[in-house]
């Protein structure tokens, strides 16, 4: 087995969550009249891009570089490597029990000590890489390691009641665990991570509501917790769990489990207490939340409600928002926004920045605003996947009906791979076609299945 197995495993795509409400600076890929749509409200103008990878707890920056699922640590104690303090069950959304033979493969991550994780940016940077891969997202307009804070403009305001409560929330397209906190920085002031972690803003309300972005189904308030912090900061858990493995994808899902009923990786595979340069587990755990339609071996913790995916590659695409009410600081002024996501099963901070003006006075009638752009002719923003379409923008093959009309028909017989073509991926030991993505031609694919880095694909 090879040494950089997680690395690669860990290294596909890439978009994960945003702050989606406000509509935040992130939002907008050039030209910033004509942000690009996604499945996921999250990624709505590229939003979802930006964020930095190789974050340990106490450590002073991020490598970002790898994406490792079992990684080592990214700093030395002597460096500032700090251990967990955010240990117990009810805040904890992977391996909350410790059941996991990789053993307390998180505690270094950034949700294990929220706020003390390092970042590079508070407004994200984009890609989350410093020198991205091909095989990682850039928002549209920019480059992989620029700051978020210095290359997007600012945006039109949000306006908020000096002393009263404001609406906030963020969007999910694939699930890494953690939570989030919502931080202040007052414009004039630099906007670093040191200025927003002093203006972090409290919880107005005990739980939080889903809000569904296409109207398929009424808001639904769910139960969630608020987990405070040594420092005195509010941080709110993400109420959305995982499937109950390490990896928490391929131990759910009902299309993978209908196709490998018995899938699992014995526990002979691992050499290692801490399985460094392992395939992720996908051993279920014995103690764990209800099944769902999502994850019907059982959820990381108990949920609660059965309505919502963890992301694509397990359901659909997610057309809902996280939405929480925040306490108003009684400062009239003008201030930039942060949201953060302390992500617990990987070693990942999400960020997003919006702009916001808090006054005393009455609040304006917010902006309409200008319907969206038609698409544009031949757009091909879908993908098949399991007999199901997706709106995938980036990596779509199809446009909407042409996927709709051929994604549940039998596959025609492919033709001879051209010289040098990678369509194919492989995926839980069997070959799939996917144009853009894939890394094999048709023939290597199905000759190396069943020893590919990409078995137990994670996103």
């Amino acid at each position: 087995m090879k040494a950089s197995v997680a690395t690669v495993l860990i290294a596909g795509a890439n978009a994960h969550g945003s702050m989606t409400y406000p509509k935040p600076r992130n939002a907008y890929s050039l030209p910033a009249t004509n942000p690009s749509s996604g499945g996921d409200k999250s990624c709505i103008g590229d939003a979802c891009y930006w964020y930095q990878v190789g974050c340990h707890i106490g450590c002073s920056s991020c490598t970002l570089e790898g994406k490792d699922l079992y990684p080592g640590p990214h700093c030395t104690a002597e460096q500032g490597l700090m251990e967990p303090t955010n240990n117990e069950p009810q805040f904890r959304t992977w391996d909350p029990h410790g059941q996991s033979e990789c053993g307390d493969f998180t505690k270094y991550n950034p949700w294990r000590a929220p706020g003390k994780a390092p970042v590079m940016d508070p407004c994200g940077i984009a890609s989350g890489f410093a020198n991205p891969s091909s095989y990682v997202e850039v928002p549209k307009g920019y480059q992989g390691g620029q700051k978020g804070s210095e290359v997007l403009p600012e945006a039109p305001p949000t306006y908020w009641k000096a002393g009263g409560t404001a609406q906030v929330g963020w969007g999910l397209s694939a699930q890494h665990g953690g939570g989030y906190s919502y931080r202040l920085c007052p414009k004039g002031s630099q906007v670093t991570e040191k200025c927003f972690q002093s203006n972090t803003l409290r919880f107005a309300a005990a739980n939080s509501t889903i809000h569904f972005d296409d109207g398929s189904h009424a808001d639904i308030e769910i139960p969630t917790t608020t987990y405070t912090a040594p420092d005195g900061t509010e941080w709110r858990t993400n109420p959305i769990p995982g499937c109950a493995c390490d990896n928490g994808l391929t131990c759910g899902g009902k299309e993978f489990l209908d196709k490998n009923p018995k899938h699992h990786v014995h526990a002979a595979e691992y050499s290692q207490g801490t399985c460094a340069g392992q395939y992720p587990k996908s051993t279920v755990y014995a103690n764990h939340g209800s099944p769902t339609s999502d994850c019907p071996r059982g959820t990381m913790f108990e949920a609660g409600f059965d309505q919502f995916t963890q992301g694509f590659l397990v359901g659909s695409g997610n057309e809902f928002s996280v939405m929480d009410n925040v306490q108003v600081p009684n400062t009239p002024g003008d201030y930039v926004l942060s949201w953060r996501w302390d992500c617990e099963e990987t070693d990942q901070v999400w960020n997003s920045c919006a702009d916001i003006v808090i006054t005393s006075g009455p609040i304006p009638a917010p902006t309409p605003a200008p319907p969206a752009p038609s698409p544009s002719p031949g757009k091909s923003d879908y993908v098949c996947y399991e007999n199901k379409c997706y709106q995938k923008p980036g990596v779509g093959t199809m446009d909407q009906p042409t996927c709709e009309k051929t994604c549940s028909a039998p596959t025609p017989p492919s033709p001879s791979p051209s010289p040098g073509k990678g369509d194919y991926l492989c995926y839980a030991n069997k070959c799939y076609e996917k144009p853009g993505y894939g890394t094999m031609d048709q023939a290597t694919c199905e000759k190396t299945c069943s020893d590919s880095v990409l078995a137990d694909l994670v996103v």
